[in-house]
């Protein structure tokens, strides 16, 4: 298990796609602080934060993760890799996990930059940003990679059930781009509130929904609601994984 997870992590970091994507990653980060401090005017009228700014580009993260985590998957299908060592474990399960670890991992190195290239765009940009609250960056750190390591993981889930990788990725870059969010989630809650949205809101239990109130809920100090959301989304997208892989005749 322990090789398997080192040989995943190995193949993660000497994936070309990464390094590119995390290029392309940055400069749209750029660009977006740019345009959206452009039509906003942001630093002429009040002193942002940090956090405040994350809104600005927070959804690249989500696209990126998302299509690497499709590339990275289905490119074991593609190269014959998992024809060949498949056979080689009794239990399959472990080639999931090792594949989920290596996630953990890749949503770290996406997290750490979309962070740094993030303050630096603001000091750059908008120059006139407070970093604000220590506490505030720190938890706005580990839950962004922490969900975003769940989304990983629910699009391994789509890769793994789907097989297809052309349908696997264009559903993944759905969930990347929240599109789910404004119309499915929109559409449940006026149905189960009738109409009154103080009810209930289906973004508290939802990943996507976790993902697009970060902010909010870190300032709202919801941490329970998005560790729970977190941790179940990637314990059972990796179990599904792992039950799928299982059965699939894969020889």
């Amino acid at each position: 298990m322990t090789n398997l997870t080192k040989m995943n992590v190995y193949k993660l970091f000497k994936s070309k796609v990464l390094y590119i994507s995390m290029v392309v990653f940055a400069f749209l980060i750029f660009l977006i602080t740019y345009l959206l401090n452009s039509v906003d005017d942001v630093a002429s009228d009040s002193t942002m934060t940090f956090i405040d700014t994350l809104n600005l580009s927070q959804i690249f993260i989500g696209l990126f993760v998302a299509v690497f985590t499709v590339t990275f998957v289905t490119s074991d299908a593609t190269s014959g890799y998992i024809k060949n060592i498949g056979g080689q474990f009794a239990c399959r399960s472990n080639i999931v996990i090792a594949r989920a670890i290596a996630l953990i991992a890749c949503t770290f190195v996406y997290t750490v930059e979309y962070f740094i290239i993030q303050i630096i765009a603001d000091k750059i940009i908008i120059g006139s940003f407070a970093f604000g609250e220590t506490s505030d960056i720190i938890f706005a750190f580990l839950f962004t990679w922490l969900l975003h390591f769940a989304l990983s993981t629910v699009c391994m889930m789509i890769s793994i059930v789907i097989k297809k990788s052309g349908v696997a990725m264009a559903v993944s870059i759905i969930l990347g781009l929240r599109m789910t969010e404004s119309l499915l989630y929109g559409s449940i809650n006026i149905m189960v509130n009738d109409g009154d949205s103080t009810k209930f809101d289906i973004h508290d239990y939802m990943l996507i929904g976790n993902i697009s109130n970060l902010v909010q809920n870190i300032k709202d100090s919801c941490f329970t609601q998005i560790i729970i959301v977190g941790a179940i989304y990637a314990v059972v997208a990796t179990l599904i994984s792992c039950l799928v892989f299982e059965k699939r005749d894969i020889i």
